[in-house]
């Protein structure tokens, strides 16, 4: 069932008047608490889903990680590959029916590591606290690293062998379930370079997921019918891929806002302007799927990552949306509820990077 609810996208932003932002901070108000004509958006009814945040005012602090592709490479280094690491803060301030939501000053320090496969390394598409660890995610390596004191140290490698072979994990999302680590692949269907082609056997491909334990035990699960259950549930009938992926113990429900949607098959010529404003929802066993749109649709950026909003019972997510062409990267932060209610629309926090990753800090 495809569940469409078109939200009018409201004012962008405005800086807070008669307030005075430190050096870096940007003021932001939502004003998306009402309806165009001043009236409020309806509400669903249903506590577990309306937003609402359990503290006023709110303070936090998080973390993001870029995967910048082939720039990732070091320009003064040989044989070394980084990623930027960033944190900030975010206050959040309930009044009546909006939000204010002020983003901190950014402070960046570089993760570096030689680790690389075929050239290419600390392409990190995600964050996420493990067994007390903040862990990040080596897309094109397989490796998961352990961020300590702004350096990183591998801790797994997630692979996949068959017949003596090795091929690195993609891992492009991970989120806690039941107190395991699951860590995804893109989902998208797989596509045959030929007619001879046969789909691979060997637990990496694009429709397989990894999941970990306390001890760093892994295994390997064909997330294919899953996959499958999300794509038909949606208008995404050509593909679609997914690279921010949580789920939540509250609300006992998976949540998917994909990077890419397509209504037809893949083409390389359309692949930077079929981004996603979706956001899908379903229970424990893929069912009762559920869509609604978030904001308005700009074909150009699509998700990369998602995390709820600490102290919000699940109800409000904060997202990562990237663009990416053949010259430039950009990112921009959303906050939103889960029912579509927008907080702070796209605000643009890089014009050169792509971040690809955020968790917030602990302290």
């Amino acid at each position: 069932m495809y569940l469409s609810l078109f939200l009018s996208l409201c004012v962008i932003s405005e800086y807070l008047p008669r307030v005075a932002a430190r050096p870096g901070e940007l003021h932001v108000r939502s004003l998306c608490a009402r309806s165009p004509n001043g009236s409020p958006h309806p509400s669903s009814g249903n506590p577990s889903t309306t937003p609402k945040l359990n503290c006023n005012p709110c303070h936090f602090e998080f973390a993001i990680v870029t995967d910048n592709d082939e720039k990732s490479k070091s320009k003064t280094k040989p044989n070394l590959w980084e990623s930027k690491f960033s944190k900030t803060s975010m206050d959040v301030k309930a009044n009546a029916d909006d939000f204010t939501i002020t983003l901190g000053t950014i402070s960046t320090t570089i993760l570096s590591s030689n680790i690389n496969s075929d050239g290419k390394g600390m392409e990190l598409s995600e964050l996420i606290y493990f067994n007390g660890h903040l862990l990040a995610f080596d897309d094109k390596t397989g490796t998961i690293f352990r961020i300590i004191h702004n350096q990183v140290q591998p801790w797994k490698t997630l692979i996949c062998e068959e017949n003596n072979e090795k091929e690195e994990f993609k891992g492009e999302w991970a989120t806690i379930k039941d107190k395991k680590l699951y860590v995804g692949s893109p989902g998208y269907p797989w596509a045959p370079k030929n007619a001879t082609d046969m789909e691979p056997k060997n637990q990496c491909g694009s429709q397989w997921i990894k999941i970990l334990n306390n001890n760093g035990d892994v295994a390997s699960v064909n997330w294919k019918p899953n996959y499958t259950k999300l794509m038909q549930g949606t208008k995404c009938k050509g593909y679609i891929t997914h690279e921010a992926v949580t789920w939540s113990d509250i609300q006992r429900k998976w949540f998917f806002a994909p990077r890419k949607c397509s209504a037809k098959p893949f083409s390389a010529e359309t692949v930077d302007t079929v981004g996603s404003n979706l956001l899908i929802n379903c229970d424990e066993n893929f069912n009762n799927i559920q869509v609604i749109e978030v904001g308005e649709d700009k074909p150009s950026r699509g998700f990369s990552s998602v995390k709820f909003l600490p102290h919000s019972d699940d109800t409000i997510i904060v997202a990562l949306k990237t663009y990416e062409d053949e010259k430039s990267y950009q990112t921009f932060i959303t906050v939103f509820g889960i029912n579509g209610k927008i907080f702070l629309p796209d605000t643009q926090i890089s014009k050169e990077d792509k971040y690809e990753g955020l968790e917030f800090l602990r302290k």
